[in-house]
């Protein structure tokens, strides 16, 4: 918050009208700071704008120096920041369960389903109040979906390493530790054995990054995240990654930057909807990998095991209304829909994704 410095101004008089507006920004901050129901009703992503950015950044200071530790849907604990989850119904469980039974159906080769946990599933024991969502829900549909699906859960072994940095302090999304983790789950699933830790060189790319979550509320005081890198050393495997668009392909140098400078130049993946890495290993299989931002940081481990994998970022390509179906080729080996549980249960998430065979809410 910027400090306020006009106290030692000599006093001018003041314009036409200007009593109206200091009594208005008063009242508004006065009832941001009796407890926000003025504030509250202004949705954050609308905190960029002039007006209202310092009137939310006083409310804030204001509710945390009073031991408040929740701005908006933010919990703000010592370690890290973390996004409450949206509530799933049984009727937006059941919607996706057909959508995934559905799009299933039309593939050639199983289909295979990783849904990764939010931070708030695994360090909700951190937060004042439980907010774990109906495990009840979670079996019906684990039932109802056919053997096509095949299921691969990854929260278990992320349960194990939840005092290691597997998720990002200030972002929601997993830290490509994190990705290691239920890589080496994931991987055994798809019928290959994992490759040791000890075997790839960590590049500390940036080490003073601020992520989502802390932009969106414009909190800073925390420990900023580092995105690291992971290379496997001495391996002299080429590959050729390239950005698939609808009229157009475009060679790119490598997957990952280990020079970056922001945050959205580490890893291709990030600005590119749709991208295939080609590599020279003996493997004979495809994958398609239809994921979110969680892809980004699995993809380099991935990509260790496959001929090509071609991976789709399904939210950049709706956002952007584009038609990855017609771009992603045909004939995978094996297809895997890896996604955070808060894009796969959105209201324009799966259902609307697979092409649109859930209803509308």
């Amino acid at each position: 918050m910027s400090k306020a410095c006009g106290m030692a101004k000599k006093k001018e008089s003041n314009p036409p009208g200007s009593h109206f507006y200091s009594l208005l920004i008063l009242g508004l901050s006065t009832a941001a700071l009796m407890g926000g129901s003025v504030l509250d009703t202004v949705h954050r992503n609308s905190s960029d704008n002039l007006i209202w950015k310092p009137l939310l950044n006083l409310h804030d200071s204001y509710q945390l120096s009073f031991g408040q530790n929740q701005l908006g849907d933010i919990y703000i604990t010592r370690e890290r920041m973390i996004q409450k989850d949206e509530v799933i119904t049984q009727e937006r469980m059941m919607q996706m369960t057909e959508a995934l039974n559905s799009y299933a159906e039309q593939l050639n080769t199983p289909l295979y389903l990783m849904l990764i946990p939010t931070a708030e599933e695994i360090y909700g024991d951190t937060l004042p109040v439980n907010m774990s969502q109906d495990s009840s829900l979670w079996k019906t549909m684990s039932e109802q979906l056919n053997d096509r699906v095949i299921q691969i859960n990854v929260k278990n072994a992320l349960m194990l390493e939840k005092e290691q940095y597997i998720y990002y302090r200030t972002d929601p999304c997993w830290t490509s530790y994190g990705a290691y983790t239920a890589y080496q789950t994931t991987i055994r699933k798809l019928g290959f054995q994992s490759i040791g830790y000890d075997q790839f060189v960590i590049h500390h790319v940036i080490s003073d990054y601020y992520g989502a979550l802390s932009d969106r509320i414009q909190y800073y005081d925390i420990q900023p995240d580092i995105i690291d890198v992971y290379l496997r050393q001495n391996d002299a495997t080429v590959q050729n990654v390239t950005a698939l668009r609808m009229d157009e392909t475009k060679k790119i140098a490598s997957y990952c930057n280990e020079d970056a400078v922001h945050s959205e130049d580490v890893f291709a993946f990030s600005r590119e909807p749709v991208i295939r890495i080609d590599t020279e290993n003996s493997a004979n299989k495809n994958l398609l990998l239809l994921t979110d931002a969680y892809g980004s940081h699995i993809l380099p481990f991935l990509s260790q095991h496959y001929h090509s994998v071609t991976a789709v970022n399904l939210p950049l390509c709706r956002d952007n209304e584009i038609p990855w179906q017609q771009i992603a080729d045909a004939g995978y080996s094996q297809t895997i829909i890896l996604c955070g549980a808060d894009t796969a249960f959105s209201q324009d998430g799966l259902c609307e994704i697979l092409k649109g065979n859930c209803a509308a809410e």
